[in-house]
């Protein structure tokens, strides 16, 4: 059987996290979901990856604005990171700003989503995913 694709998601939402995995089984799309409430529980966990030469996410669902670590940050680190660089990094945020969405890009976002109002726009939104999950399986 083939394995499920890896997503992380960094954000100090338990709600977000609770709703994307509800709308990840309703459109019955099966990945290992892995959750970090900041950005310093998310470095920890990709750090570990790494050192354990476990396969990495397929994507990563990271908020903006978090205590301790916040996602700029976080994907400054990651994109300085040899082993994780290349790995698609999604800021996932409430801020529609668009000069935020400009500096999140030129920092090496992959995309930039704004957090959805409605369950039907998660359902949306985790469709979008499958992307990023192509290959997943070896």
């Amino acid at each position: 059987m083939p394995d499920k694709p890896h997503l992380l998601m960094v954000d100090d939402s338990d709600g977000d996290h609770r709703l994307v995995r509800i709308a990840l089984v309703n459109a019955g799309i099966e990945v290992e979901f892995d959750s970090a409430l900041d950005g310093l529980f998310g470095q920890d966990h990709l750090k570990q990856l790494v050192e354990a030469g476990s396969p990495l996410p397929k994507a990563v669902l990271l908020d903006l604005n978090m205590p301790r670590m916040d996602g700029r940050q976080l994907l400054k680190w990651i994109r300085s990171s040899k082993a994780l660089r290349a790995m698609p990094v999604i800021m996932f945020t409430s801020s529609n700003d668009a000069k935020e969405r400009t500096h999140c890009m030129g920092m090496g976002a992959t995309d930039y989503w704004v957090k959805p109002t409605t369950f039907e726009d998660y359902s949306r939104m985790v469709a979008r995913l499958v992307v990023y999950f192509k290959g997943a399986a070896s």
